[in-house]
């Protein structure tokens, strides 16, 4: 299989992934103590992130720019996200904090999946490094728009139905499950699983 198909494949699933991120960040997750986090951060997130980290690997296998991989990665799903909020009634809140820690979050993944190539060719190993600035930097977002009444002071909405207490300690839980499991997951069943595929053939 051509790195140009491989990365379209990765590029569907991803886009499939950050949809489904956004409807299970609508139901949180007691810990203990304050601490919580949203159910896709230990669910389909970490999926997301991995599958982020391989689309940009096929990207450079198939010779794009960073421009261009980084155009397709992220106009996509947000336009894909834009149908489904209008369609399925995804929470409005949801949804722009979403669209913008995907969009912040993972301008500081590209960036640093490219850097991290002077350590290792691997994504996996890479992902350990950009994934861990997205998902700091990504989630902070995040939680300021999904969870506060930020959109209802821009009056985008009249009432922010997700509203959530504790968000520091929901945004730092968020950050080490989404990180542990992204980096268990892509290192012990995604990279193996890509390697058997690929000797397969």
């Amino acid at each position: 299989m051509q790195s140009k198909t491989k990365y379209l494949i990765a590029l569907v699933i991803f886009t499939a992934a950050s949809i489904a991120s956004q409807y299970g960040s609508t139901i949180s997750v007691p810990l203990w103590g304050n601490f919580w986090l949203p159910l896709s951060a230990f669910t389909v997130i970490p999926l997301l992130d991995v599958v982020r980290s391989f689309v940009q690997h096929y990207a450079e296998q198939s010779n794009m720019t960073l421009k261009q991989s980084a155009f397709q990665m992220l106009t996509i799903p947000l336009v894909v996200a834009f149908l489904f909020m209008i369609g399925a009634g995804l929470p409005m809140s949801i949804f722009l904090g979403a669209i913008a820690a995907v969009n912040i979050g993972g301008l500081f993944d590209i960036y640093i999946f490219r850097l991290a190539k002077r350590i290792s060719e691997k994504p996996q190993i890479r992902m350990i490094f950009s994934n861990l600035a997205a998902t700091l930097v990504g989630g902070a977002v995040f939680f300021a728009v999904a969870f506060t009444d930020l959109t209802v002071w821009l009056g985008l909405q009249e009432v922010n139905v997700v509203l959530r207490d504790n968000l520091v300690q929901g945004w730092l839980a968020q950050c080490m499950a989404i990180w542990v499991m992204g980096c268990s997951m892509a290192n012990f069943v995604i990279a193996p699983l890509v390697k058997w595929l690929e000797k397969s053939k």
